[in-house]
This record gives structure tokens, sequence and C-alpha cells, in this order.
């Protein structure tokens, strides 16, 4: 995900809705895993941040940026998913 010319974007957001008609498996636990990259995202990846587990009550993921913290051009496309498990 980035900006229409893949360089420095400003900002993402992601969210995650569900239907109510057709709810989440209770036993299944997830949360977000993202990552940024420079250079229209084929160079300088940053370290994945994922938020909490959802079972842990969700919430915010840590800084999302490229390897050097600077100016990412391209958050998520392939690294951005959602991980999920088996409750315990």
């Amino acid at each position: 995900m980035g900006d229409s010319n893949q360089y420095d974007p400003d900002a993402v957001r992601l969210i995650l809705d569900t239907n109510q008609f057709d709810p989440l498996d209770p036993l299944l636990d997830f949360r977000i895993v993202a990552q940024a990259a420079d250079r229209g995202g084929t160079d300088q990846f940053g370290i994945p941040q994922a938020t909490p587990w959802a079972s842990q009550g969700g919430g915010t993921s840590g800084f999302i940026t490229d390897i050097n913290g600077l100016d990412p051009d391209v958050y998520g496309e392939q690294p951005t998913y959602l991980q999920n498990r088996t409750r315990r």
C-alpha cells in the first residue's frame, strides 16, 4: 500500500471489520502484522510489527517504518497479513 507514485506516503490505516451475520470462530485468535519498505517496496524492509492478539485485547502495533527509520515508500503489500492461531 503506497501512494500513486510509490514514494513517501504520508500514512496508512488498516481497519478490520466483521460482519454481524458471519461471526468469527470463537476459537480463532488473530492479529495484524505489517512491514514497511523503501525504494518502491523492493528494498530496505523494516522489522515486521504486530498488534497484540485479539484474545489479549488487541490494540496498536509498534511504529512501522523501513530499516533506517526514515521515509518508507510502501507500507504493506506482501508483508501485511492477518495472522491467526487457535485460542488457548
